[in-house]
């Protein structure tokens, strides 16, 4: 269905071998034109990658802060993970006044493989509102995944480690209006643009970057092709299609 009402210049289908070979549907995204010509013909891709490199460094107090702390390695049954924290602004259209957030991603490789170059990817989870995962051993997609790939599973905006929307977060707010204004910046496209920043501070030459989406995850990979698709090297749903055009 997907294929039949999409434009066919910018999507065509894919079995994959290896990395999904237990997910349904599969159908792989690899530097396609766009879609942002249907959602926002004004839209200029290097917004999302230059806002990210000059995301403020300074708290509204003038304190420095580091835009990205990195942990030491550990280990889990033959993985090796390690944290990386990232202070991102609220707002990616007006970083130099916008609060900041944290979000937080883990880095996971196969046992041997820290030190060794290989390209990234990034899963998107499901949800909307739940945390990457968390691995505990080497098993499922992401044992294969590592044969190939550096896995970062970030925390989305609002869940996890990153910075949470809990009920008492939200009863701060004076009003309905302040509230919603606040939620706003908890959609798909702010999820991007940290992606982008995620990338700009991880990636060797800033990407681009393989993206995995499930679910939730697959309609923002597909927000993600929509307003940064140079960033990506490929995009790999296992579901969460979003409906495209007339359809």
């Amino acid at each position: 269905m997907l294929v039949k009402h999409a434009p066919p210049l910018w999507i065509k289908p894919l079995v994959l071998h290896g990395i999904l070979s237990s997910l349904s549907p599969r159908i792989v995204f690899h530097r396609l034109t766009p879609a942002i010509q249907l959602l926002n013909p004004h839209y200029r891709w290097n917004s999302c990658r230059t806002i990210a490199m000059a995301a403020p460094k300074v708290d509204s107090s003038g304190e420095s802060l580091p835009e990205h702390a990195a942990g030491k390695w550990y280990s889990v049954p033959d993985l090796c993970l390690r944290d990386h924290r990232f202070i991102a602004p609220l707002d990616y259209r007006d970083p130099a006044t916008s609060l900041k957030i944290s979000i937080f991603a883990r880095e996971v490789v196969a046992v041997g493989k820290e030190d060794q170059p290989m390209p990234y990817l990034l899963f998107l989870q499901g949800g909307s509102g739940f945390e990457s995962p968390r691995p505990s051993e080497a098993s499922g997609w992401i044992l294969k995944a590592c044969e190939e790939f550096r896995v970062i599973l970030m925390d989305q905006r609002g869940t996890g480690l990153s910075t949470p929307l809990t009920t008492s977060s939200m009863l701060q707010f004076k009003s309905a209006w302040d509230l919603a204004d606040y939620l706003k910046h908890f959609c798909a496209d702010s999820i991007v643009s940290d992606a982008e920043f995620i990338c700009v501070h991880l990636v060797p030459g800033s990407g681009p970057w393989t993206v995995l989406g499930r679910s939730y995850g697959g309609f923002c990979a597909i927000t993600y092709l929509s307003f940064a698709p140079q960033g990506l090297k490929q995009v790999l749903l296992t579901g969460g299609i979003p409906p495209f055009g007339d359809g």
